[in-house]
């Protein structure tokens, strides 16, 4: 029964035992049942791919990740639109009496008013 403690690499077809197979990610659902050799070979191969495309697929214009908001020219910053003054009065405060929360509401976007806390509508003033 010595077959039942043997599984065959994926990669290079050797069989190999049970407690030396390991999982490698083929793709996003598939993994590759290989030998320790082989492991090692693919991990190396994945390592040198990763470090070879680290940086490259960056556009000159993007800050780079350690950048702080002072190093960043300004004609990379970027402005918030301005937001238009009847938005603001559209917004009414809230208050639930069942559960005291207190909140805002957007009358234009919502036709029902309950309270975002508890659900419910009944003691909303």
């Amino acid at each position: 029964m010595d077959f039942l403690k043997t599984r065959t690499c994926e990669r290079c077809k050797t069989p190999t035992m049970v407690d030396k197979v390991r999982l490698f990610p083929k793709d996003t659902e598939r993994n590759w049942m290989v030998c320790g050799d082989c492991l090692n070979a693919l991990k190396n191969v994945a390592k040198t791919r990763l470090t070879n495309t680290v940086g490259a697929n960056i556009p000159q214009g993007v800050p780079k990740a350690g950048a702080t908001f002072s190093t960043i020219l300004p004609s990379q910053k970027q402005a918030n639109p301005p937001v238009a003054q009847n938005q603001s009065s559209i917004k009414k405060n809230q208050f639930c009496s069942r559960c005291n929360y207190g909140f805002n509401i957007n009358q234009a976007r919502v036709s029902t008013v309950s309270c975002p806390y508890c659900g419910r509508m009944d003691r909303v003033k």
